[in-house]
């Protein structure tokens, strides 16, 4: 389902660098003031720019793409695990 792999993408995108994938602060939100909804508004409009630079580069490029797709062009998990292989 795409909902889970964004989730699946932010996850391993938190594992890899330690922080959320979208840059909150960038646009003025702090994260632990936000409600569900609210942050299902936001991800859902594409208002919020995902974090740079990349540490891990080859692998947040992947996870970007995931996490920046239409819900309907997501990967399924076996595409992104493929692709997570052969960056």
């Amino acid at each position: 389902m795409p909902a889970e792999v964004y989730t699946l993408a932010a996850s391993l995108w938190w594992a890899a660098t330690g922080d959320w994938p979208r840059d909150y602060a960038h646009i003025g939100i702090d994260p632990g003031k936000v409600t569900a909804p609210m942050l299902r508004q936001i991800i859902g409009t594409r208002q919020i720019p995902l974090r740079r630079p990349y540490p891990w580069p080859d692998v947040q490029q992947v996870l970007a793409e995931v996490l920046t797709a239409p819900t309907d062009r997501r990967p399924t998990a076996a595409e992104l695990a493929q692709r997570l292989r052969s960056p």
